[in-house]
């Protein structure tokens, strides 16, 4: 199988920054407006630790929204690139169930890696304190809602730009939504949570490490934080004697064959008249080398699963509790006949619907760049490669916990 728990240090990368400002969080439920013909009293949901800045109404709630090429997108944060309406929803609840298949095959907990005895214990009831669950970017707040079940005594609260569950009677009692921008400061929410959540958060986040320095102010001492972050570099399969190896882009490819490549410099080649060895590009790796470049454009920390074990040790108030990488493939390349290679080639087959999704998703950040046709271009030929594989690529996942001192 290629979902592998595995440690690696990985080169330090280009990290982007900006400046932060304290907000007040806006609740989406604390105060809700009722609708036509509906009283509704919230005095059994829990309320924020801070007042909030305001409530949210349906017309205040379609407000931080804008159509962009077709899709619905929000409107209150620069980075965050992604379509925000229904066929997005689906998407992320798909990927959300996917998640909590491969935990729980592979960790044996479909909610987190990490010690449950830990985390446990973490939540356990107290007569002296709230216990509280933070879920940053929430989005369909799908997580939020499976911790506020799993444990009904302790508070959760999911937090995004603009949550995309908008029915307050999907919500169990002891969860609720808030609206945040998580590149603003969280001063608000300073030592009152006892476990954060983070998933998937790199390609809306500026300054990734301050991030990780505002989550941990946030912590009590005792309290865990919980990340799972993709790398953006599609990686090949290795062979018995080797290691995972990001796939080569282009201009990588142009530079190990002594050429300048995308106007580069071919640094200190030696000149020679041999043709060089022309290799396969992938178009899934050009595909994904438009996204990163759209991200990076965007001012996105999308390198944080490079970095985020060097962070986090770095940080002098976590300390490091579990380290994991699962490898996702994207192609059904693996024996049929046996019970591993069945399991991977179904892995591959969602994982390669979500990102199908996915692509469609971005493409109002992608359109920003580049034309439409390149883009169905591109798209279609990375589909194609999908359905016809030449060699398996797969995208790398990091997952961590740490723990305040």
């Amino acid at each position: 199988m290629p979902l592998h728990s595995i440690a690696e240090d990985d080169m330090e990368v280009d990290m982007f920054s900006d400046s932060a400002a304290t907000v007040k969080g806006a609740s989406y439920y604390d105060e809700r407006s009722p609708r036509a013909g509906e009283s509704v009293s919230s005095s059994d949901r829990s309320s924020s630790p801070t007042p909030t800045l305001q409530s949210m109404t349906g017309s205040m709630y379609d407000g931080l929204f804008d159509e962009k090429h077709g899709r619905k997108v929000n409107s209150t944060c620069p980075t965050y690139s992604m379509a925000a309406d229904e066929p997005e929803v689906m998407r992320m609840d798909e990927e959300h169930t996917l998640y909590k298949f491969l935990f729980k095959q592979l960790f044996g907990d479909e909610l987190y890696v990490g010690p449950p005895e830990i985390v446990d214990e973490i939540l356990a009831y107290s007569d002296a304190e709230q216990k509280r669950i933070m879920d940053l970017g929430t989005g369909t707040a799908a997580w939020a809602i499976d911790m506020a079940n799993r444990y009904p005594e302790a508070e959760v609260v999911g937090i995004d730009l603009a949550p995309l569950q908008p029915d307050e009677d999907a919500l169990p009692i002891n969860c609720r939504l808030e609206m945040d921008d998580l590149n603003l400061s969280l001063e608000h929410y300073y030592d009152s949570t006892h476990l954060i959540h983070i998933r998937l958060l790199s390609s809306g986040i500026r300054d990734y490490p301050g991030f990780i320095d505002q989550c941990a102010k946030c912590l009590k001492p005792g309290g865990m934080l919980y990340f799972c972050e993709t790398d953006f570099r599609p990686y090949s399969a290795p062979d018995p004697k080797s290691t995972y190896q990001p796939l080569r882009s282009r201009r990588s490819l142009d530079r190990s064959n002594g050429q300048a490549g995308d106007g580069g410099q071919a640094g200190n080649a030696t000149p020679t008249t041999k043709k060089p060895k022309k290799e396969y590009i992938s178009p899934l790796v050009l595909l994904l080398q438009a996204i990163v470049s759209a991200l990076h454009q965007k001012m996105a920390h999308i390198d944080a699963a490079a970095n985020l074990r060097r962070w986090i040790n770095d940080h002098k108030s976590l300390e490091e509790l579990t380290y994991n990488e699962l490898y996702l493939p994207l192609m059904q390349l693996f024996p049929k006949d046996t019970p591993d290679g069945a399991f991977s080639n179904e892995i591959a087959r969602i994982v390669g619907k979500d990102f199908d999704a996915y692509i469609d998703s971005f493409k109002p950040c992608l359109l920003d760049f580049r034309t439409e046709a390149e883009i169905n271009r591109m798209k279609a030929a990375a589909l194609e490669e999908i359905r016809r594989p030449k060699k398996q690529v797969l995208v790398r996942v990091v997952v961590m916990s740490a723990r305040k001192k």
